[in-house]
């Protein structure tokens, strides 16, 4: 009984757009396959195996490659053009593939971590899926791993993710994987398949695959080590009384959490790896009950796996106990940033005091020789006199006065209402603001 693979196609969100895990143009879709194979020597008569390689670049193609079931290990691999790309398969070659190894359900989430377009949050999930039948086993996971690779004459690291399929029959001792490769230049599969001894251990090929991808944790964590070394050096020896350059300490914070963004996916991605290891042991365990491996095979994959379960755990202490370092710097950083910033604020409120304070003066000084001002400005304006030439100091006052006054007053009492206008308005708009309804 085939199952129904057709909702592999979009990955669903309520509110969302629907996102594409597949190659529109089945032009360019393509599945390589490589079959571990008997053969006999013809001079000797002796049995080797030998590795069969092929290219499906459609539908027919691939119907008619896997109606050859002469092989002892059969490996799928679908490529990925970037992390940003869809699979270069279209669905119904994948469609084709999963109903001809009448693979799990399960095998659905595999394939919808390799999206069109990935969050941060797809960059720390893993999948894992272990599932014993009487007749065949199978396991599907997700492993993600860090790579170098070059942008602009430089070299970043990035967090890729391979997938890998594993259906093994026990009746033909035959295993068919699917391996989902991060990009068409990785040979990762080819160098799985020649170093597995399927004679000695069917699952040798995970191992083989778990330690590849062990390699580079260890590089990755420690380079982000030598980032949050240099920032958190250049903080912690800042000295409190100099002056701050908000814009380079705001750089540092930045690097900073660039490199908690960074780290954080290690922990749970790596806590997914001894998961994964958790369900070798299992499947190991059930191929020993059922007579598949000798008990000294299974004793030695059991110490690879505890062995491979150690690196595992030490890259997860090791991430988790730089995780906790960077918090003291980043605490420090943002504590110095917000100390200088109230020292900014307590100077410039200190010299807004200073300046008060001479206004004050000011006012002071003007209040007291304002009403003399006046006197004179008003005396002085040539409306009265003093005939210094008559002996008895006679003084006049000019008829005109009245212009003065007849000007000067409204024109007082015009500047007085329109000021006092302009203040009820101000206080109108503002109520208005306050008490106007959110829309």
């Amino acid at each position: 009984m085939h199952r129904n693979m057709g909702n592999l196609t979009k990955y669903t969100l309520e509110g969302a757009e629907a996102r594409c895990h597949f190659l529109g143009r089945t032009d360019k879709s393509c599945m390589d396959l490589m079959d571990v194979v008997e053969a006999v020597d013809p001079v000797s008569g002796q049995k080797y195996t030998r590795l069969r390689q092929a290219r499906a670049l459609d539908e027919q193609s691939l119907k008619e490659y896997l109606h050859s079931v002469d092989f002892k290990m059969r490996v799928a691999i679908i490529h990925q053009a970037h992390s940003w790309a869809p699979l270069q398969i279209s669905e119904p070659m994948l469609g084709v593939f999963t109903n001809w190894t009448n693979a799990m359900e399960d095998v659905c989430h595999l394939v919808d971590s390799f999206r069109l377009q990935r969050s941060e949050v797809d960059e720390a999930f893993s999948v894992c899926a272990w599932k014993p039948q009487p007749a065949l086993h199978e396991l599907a996971y997700l492993l993600s791993y860090p790579e170098m690779k070059g942008f602009d004459d430089a070299f970043h690291w990035v967090i890729r993710k391979c997938g890998l399929y594993h259906q093994y029959q026990l009746k033909t001792k035959r295993s068919t994987c699917l391996f989902i490769a991060p990009n068409p230049q990785t040979s990762w599969a080819e160098k799985i398949v020649h170093a597995a001894n399927l004679e000695a251990h069917p699952l040798r090929l995970h191992t083989i695959l778990f330690d590849k991808s062990l390699q580079n944790w260890r590089w990755y964590i420690s380079n982000l080590d030598h980032e949050h070394h240099k920032l958190a050096s250049e903080i912690m020896s800042f000295e409190i009384e100099k002056d701050l350059d908000f814009v380079n300490m705001y750089d540092k914070l930045s690097g900073l959490r660039f490199v908690e963004t960074r780290l954080s996916p290690a922990v749970p991605i790596l806590a997914a790896h001894a998961q994964v290891l958790d369900k070798l042991r299992q499947w190991n365990r059930e191929l020993e009950a059922h007579g598949e491996i000798e008990p000294g095979l299974a004793s030695a994959f059991v110490v690879a796996l505890d062995n491979l379960a150690s690196r595992v755990e030490a890259l997860e202490r090791n991430a988790k106990f730089l995780l906790s370092r960077i918090v003291a710097p980043i605490q420090m950083a943002s504590d110095t940033i917000s100390l200088k910033s109230q020292k900014t604020a307590e100077d410039m409120s200190s010299r807004m005091l200073l300046d008060s304070v001479s206004v004050r003066m000011i006012s002071i000084v003007t209040l007291v020789y304002l009403p003399a001002s006046f006197v004179t400005s008003f005396f002085g304006m040539g409306f009265f006199s003093i005939d210094h030439d008559d002996k008895s100091g006679a003084r006049w006052t000019a008829h005109s006065i009245w212009v003065y006054f007849a000007v000067a007053v409204p024109l007082s009492a015009l500047t007085l209402a329109y000021w006092k206008q302009k203040c009820r308005l101000g206080d109108f708009y503002k109520k208005e603001r306050v008490t106007a309804p959110c829309v």
